[in-house]
């Protein structure tokens, strides 16, 4: 029956019993102290993560503070940046355009020296090549025909046409030059 069954046999126990009660106080002693060892430990390296997380998360928020700063200022100054490339692009703009027409202006005062004084211009329309459509009105149609000869005479004029001639109610006429100014 030593293997099938329950021996009725009493454990027979040669340590005295004071030093049973000892060795169980030493055996709880040392699994209660692995046990405050391994608590401690947890919550330590739990102190340890938790402090660890807030310097991270107060790391981070520097971060983003630092960043948006950053983006503020960059925006700052690449609006300024923008603005100034316009101003650049406008400006490179007008000095090729004022070199363009530097001869246009030029070609206007010598249109405005011969108009007669009894001509008034309505429309003056002049490209870069120089060709011109001036619309006017002339106290009459022999004042209108004068300004035709006087740019037809010219050799600052070429091309010179009068393309509409038509009179007024009153003794007026309106008119239309086409001509070329070198």
């Amino acid at each position: 029956m030593l293997f099938f069954g329950k021996n009725n046999r009493q454990d027979i126990n040669l340590i005295p019993e004071e030093e049973q009660i000892l060795r169980k106080k030493k055996n709880f002693r040392l699994l209660l102290g692995f046990a405050v060892l391994v608590f401690s430990v947890v919550a330590l390296t739990l102190v340890a993560i938790f402090i660890l997380l807030l310097s991270e998360k107060s790391k981070a928020k520097d971060v983003q503070v630092k960043t948006e700063t950053e983006l503020l200022n960059w925006q700052k100054v690449a609006s300024a940046a923008a603005s100034l490339n316009k101003v650049s692009q406008r400006y490179n703009s007008y000095k090729s355009f004022s070199l363009a027409q530097s001869k246009l202006e030029l070609k206007l005062e010598k249109l405005a020296k011969k108009l007669p004084n009894k001509v008034q211009l309505l429309n003056l329309f002049v490209d870069n090549s120089g060709k011109a459509k001036i619309a006017g009105k002339a106290a009459s149609a022999d004042v209108a025909y004068q300004l035709l000869q006087i740019f037809q005479s010219q050799s600052d004029f070429a091309s010179v046409s009068l393309s509409a001639l038509t009179k007024g109610q009153s003794n007026d006429v309106t008119f239309s030059l086409d001509l070329v100014i070198h």
